[in-house]
C-alpha cells in the first residue's frame, strides 16, 4: 500500500500564465517516504523508500524544477532514519521544502523540537516565494499529542483541548492553533 502511494503522489506540476498559457515554472510534490531501517511489516516495505527516493531525485534532476516539496512523513520512526534520507536529498538540484507529518515526530521526546531544524525549515510553518507566487506551508501538528515532548506546555495544552473536544478521535490527529491561524490570515492579507 505505502509503496504504491509513494509512486502515486510523486509528480511534478507547472503553473501557467493566464495571458500566454505558457509555463511560469515547474515544481515537484512527494509525500510519505516513511523510511526506517526495519524489516517489511505486512504491506509496509520501509527500507525500499531509499531506493524510491533515489529514483525520484534522479528523475527530478532531469527537470527544470524551481523546488520540490515533501508533504510529510519523511520518516516512519526513529530520529536516525532522517540521516540517509537527508544524504540522498542533498543530491537534489532544486531546493527542498518540507511539511511536517505526524510520523516525523515518531522520535524520542527530547528530539521532537529539533526535527524542523534538522529538515532545514525556518520554523514549523513558514512561507516562501517563487517569482510572484507565495507558497504557505502550514503545520497540521501544531495542536497535537505526538509533536511535542510530553512535559512541554504545548503537549499539556494539546491534551487539554483533546480531552475537552476530541477524546473520541484517534490521538494521532492534529490541528492548527490560534497563533498559526492568525499567521495564515496575515500571510493571505499580505498577498492580496
Amino acid at each position: 500500500m505505502y509503496l504504491y502511494l509513494f509512486f502515486l503522489v510523486s509528480f511534478s506540476l507547472s503553473l501557467f500564465s493566464q495571458s500566454t498559457n505558457t509555463p511560469l515554472f515547474q515544481f515537484a510534490v512527494v509525500a510519505d517516504c516513511q523510511y526506517c531501517d526495519q524489516p517489511t511489516n505486512r504491506d509496509r516495505n520501509y527500507r525500499s523508500s531509499l531506493t524510491h527516493l533515489k529514483n525520484c531525485i534522479k528523475q527530478c534532476n532531469t527537470q527544470d524544477l524551481k523546488y520540490l516539496v515533501h508533504l510529510g512523513d519523511f520518516i516512519d520512526k526513529d530520529y536516525k532514519s532522517f540521516a540517509p534520507l537527508l544524504e540522498l536529498s542533498s543530491q537534489l538540484k532544486a531546493p527542498l521544502y518540507h511539511v511536517l507529518g505526524n510520523h516525523d515526530f515518531s522520535v524520542d521526546d527530547n528530539l521532537k523540537a529539533s526535527v524542523p531544524k534538522l529538515l532545514k525549515m525556518p520554523s514549523r510553518y513558514y512561507s516562501f516565494q517563487v517569482q510572484d507566487w507565495k507558497f504557505i506551508v502550514i503545520d497540521g501538528n501544531d495542536v497535537s499529542l505526538h509533536a511535542y515532548a510530553k512535559a512541554s506546555p504545548q503537549h499539556k495544552q494539546s491534551m487539554k483541548i483533546y480531552k475537552s473536544m476530541y477524546s473520541k478521535l484517534p490521538g494521532y490527529n492534529g490541528a492548527i492553533g490560534d497563533t498559526q491561524l492568525q499567521w495564515i490570515k496575515d500571510q493571505l492579507r499580505e498577498s492580496e
